[in-house]
């Protein structure tokens, strides 16, 4: 078992980590062939943070009407977050392929897309429908995948993580 060093993870900064990557990739493209449709890149990018800021605080808070508030905030960054996988998913087979560098910036647009469907998918899951998310369903870093929960409470501030058994 290792330690791995990642944030708290939660459905909707998982989903942000996911949309924030997407958008990287699609700005490297954007850098080196002006892609058409993507000139507010960074509008995109600013509006998933505010909606995922927003989700946080509305869960954090307490106080009189919380689930609608919560249930309100989350809505707003689905739409937002299914709004961007739709357009990288009309857009994705025009973005240029013209060297190795764009090819392996597609392929981990990729599969940075389909984390980000992932993620969409759980929050609308567990914070719209009120599901339970079965724990071999979660991600727990989109950036090291093979992490898993190993202790979890509030014993520690610290979260223990660790290597999952092959």
């Amino acid at each position: 078992m290792v330690e791995s060093n990642v944030h708290f993870p939660t459905d909707y900064n998982l989903l942000w980590d996911s949309a924030r990557k997407c958008i990287d990739m699609v700005t490297k493209l954007q850098e080196k062939h002006e892609l058409q449709g993507w000139r507010k890149v960074k509008d995109w990018r600013r509006d998933l943070k505010n909606k995922m800021r927003a989700l946080g605080r509305a869960s954090a808070a307490g106080g009189k009407d919380k689930q609608s508030r919560v249930h309100d905030a989350a809505r707003a960054y689905l739409i937002k977050a299914k709004a961007l996988l739709a357009k990288l998913e009309k857009d994705k087979p025009n973005f240029p392929q013209n060297d190795i560098a764009d090819a392996v910036i597609l392929i981990e647009l990729e599969e940075f897309m389909k984390l980000l469907q992932k993620h969409i998918d759980l929050l609308e899951r567990r914070v719209i429908k009120g599901e339970k998310i079965s724990h071999d369903e979660k991600i727990f870093s989109i950036f090291e995948q093979y992490t898993e929960w190993v202790t979890k409470g509030k014993m520690h501030p610290s979260v223990e993580l660790g290597k999952k058994q092959q």
